[in-house]
């Protein structure tokens, strides 16, 4: 069966309103730009009452504030146990950022990695990314527009090829990336020192300077480092 996801409004920083044009957007970049290149297709609902959610249904739920260290939004999974996205419309428009950004930026990270668990290591094996299209190329700057709404650029499944083939293919929908685990301006990657463990889940900026241990201020986010006894569980509401 196709993965299909609902989206429920629970925000008043945002009305259904306002968030349905955000989910046909989504859809068109969906079914004509991020289909094609990652080979995953989706479709999308936006429910007018929350408590016509089905519990078998993908989520992605618009809230008010973060529940999560200031992050805009991340994916997580449902009390059911099925893929969820979190977008907190309040804290995006508290930072500046794009709602609609954050969505799709939420929305396709859960199609490619809808159980937080999958990895990709680097030629040597000596570090291990975490398996996220939208991470390293997630500044509104870099966005584009479907339906006159503005979108999360991703990258491509040939942005974790290493070494880089030649000639270079395609990184990213928008051509902002030209290499292989590049990050460009407000963007980051999460991985892994396999040569020190101890040090958990870190991350690269464009500078290329890890900041263990806490996310970046106003970032879209993934709770992988986040243990699970830690976790902050979601809650059914409907």
């Amino acid at each position: 069966m196709p993965t299909h996801i609902e989206f429920i409004n629970e925000a008043t920083a945002i009305s259904l309103t306002q968030l349905a044009p955000i989910v046909s957007a989504i859809q068109a970049q969906i079914n004509d730009d991020f289909g094609p290149a990652w080979g995953i297709g989706a479709s999308l609902s936006l429910l007018s009452n929350p408590k016509q959610a089905n519990p078998s249904c993908w989520q992605m739920v618009i809230l008010e504030n973060s529940d999560q260290a200031g992050a805009l939004g991340y994916h997580d999974t449902t009390p059911a146990g099925m893929p969820m996205g979190k977008v907190f419309a309040q804290t995006d428009l508290t930072y500046g950022s794009s709602i609609s950004v954050t969505i799709s930026h939420e929305v396709m990270e859960m199609l490619v990695d809808p159980w937080i668990n999958t990895t990709v290591f680097n030629a040597d094996q000596s570090l291990c990314y975490a398996y996220e299209c939208a991470d390293a190329c997630e500044d509104d700057q870099f966005g584009y527009k479907r339906e006159n709404v503005l979108l999360s650029d991703f990258v491509y499944p040939s942005y974790f090829w290493d070494p880089a083939p030649t000639p270079a293919p395609r990184y990213d929908q928008m051509h902002h990336i030209t290499a292989p685990w590049q990050i460009i301006a407000g963007g980051y990657m999460s991985y892994l020192d396999m040569t020190n463990l101890s040090k958990g889940w870190q991350q690269f900026t464009t500078a290329e300077k890890a900041t263990a241990g806490r996310m970046l201020p106003g970032s879209r986010s993934e709770r992988r480092k986040i243990i699970n006894v830690n976790r902050i569980r979601s809650t059914p509401r409907y």
